[in-house]
């Protein structure tokens, strides 16, 4: 993913030769399309990864069972997926190319928006939903497994003589 994204983008920005005849918008808006949602399913699915540890170590085992399978797996990986890709059309609608200047003042085509609201809603969405939601969760998620897992281990029951003793050692 990154290594399309970026080759392409240092051969089509900075060395200005054209991979697709013309620069088709089409061209733009699918490279920049993919390589975001590319990278936001990434990310997620390590969301999705955590909440399968937290439910991994869930004392109920019904909810273990249920949780924690290769069916709700596959389902939650096919919903990611499809969220993701859903959550970024709005790139194929507002990306293309468009002249600027560069450091040498020439007009060049660059793949990129040009309207001012939609850059202004543009950063705020990479900011909210590639910077803070993922790392975030992973944060309140780890926690929790944590909190889980501890809870988990001071249940466990020594028997030594007639009398029961909880073990808090966590190992």
């Amino acid at each position: 993913m990154y290594l399309i994204g970026l080759t392409t983008r240092i051969i089509d920005n900075g060395f200005q030769l054209n991979l697709i005849y013309n620069h088709t918008n089409i061209y733009c808006k699918i490279r920049n399309y993919l390589v975001y949602a590319l990278f936001s399913i990434s990310s997620w699915l390590c969301v999705l990864v955590s909440f399968d540890h937290l439910f991994s170590t869930n004392q109920s085992t019904l909810q273990r069972q249920y949780y924690s399978s290769y069916r709700m797996a596959f389902k939650l990986i096919f919903l990611i997926i499809l969220i993701c890709l859903l959550v970024h059309l709005h790139m194929i609608i507002y990306h293309g190319y468009y002249l600027e200047l560069n450091s040498y003042n020439q007009l060049i085509l660059i793949c990129t928006t040009n309207v001012f609201i939609y850059n202004v809603f543009y950063a705020f969405f990479i900011l909210i939903f590639y910077s803070l939601l993922p790392p975030l969760l992973l944060s309140i998620i780890n926690i929790l497994t944590i909190k889980n897992f501890r809870n988990k281990s001071n249940k466990r029951i020594c028997k030594f003589g007639f009398k029961y003793y909880t073990n808090f050692t966590l190992y």
